[in-house]
């Protein structure tokens, strides 16, 4: 999935459930997981590659800046519907929190290919268990049924 699925996705269960914290931020958090388990698309950062041991994370810099429009619109997407529908004044702080939640999952998986850690490794493979296997290689689909589920739980919430 991408970012903006998730962090709409994570703002939406946790404005619903704002009335217990804890259970918002920790449903929007499984929301990440439980989302990775659906057929999705995910772009790939072109730029980063391991060298031949796997142990160190190799940078392309002539594929950098295509990476950062990639990740960048993204972000940008997902603050802009965050903030969109559900403004500051008359939102909690839990909504952005439960955005930043749903996201986090992502953010350690990079993480792990920065620095390699055991800590993040081990995140990553529980992580990874919850990607399916079958992939919607196609931008079009992918990003099709990605906005299907933003628009669903946008309209019903």
């Amino acid at each position: 999935m991408i970012i903006t699925t998730h962090a709409v996705v994570g703002a939406a269960v946790t404005n619903l459930l704002k009335f217990n914290p804890p259970l918002a931020l920790g449903t929007a958090l499984a929301s990440h997981f439980l989302l990775d388990i659906l057929p999705h698309y995910d772009y790939q950062l072109e730029s980063l590659s391991k060298t031949s041991d796997s142990s160190n994370l190799k940078l392309d810099y002539r594929l950098w800046f295509k990476d950062i429009r990639k990740l960048g619109l993204d972000f940008s997407s997902a603050f802009i519907l965050v903030l969109f529908f559900w403004p500051p004044p008359t939102s909690s702080y839990l909504v952005y929190l439960g955005a930043g939640l749903a996201i986090l999952p992502d953010g350690l998986h990079f993480l792990d290919h920065l620095m390699n850690w055991r800590i993040t490794n081990i995140f990553t493979s529980f992580h990874q268990f919850f990607h399916t296997s079958w992939r919607l290689n196609s931008p079009i689909w992918g990003l099709f049924w990605q906005i299907l589920i933003v628009l669903t739980v946008l309209i019903f919430n």
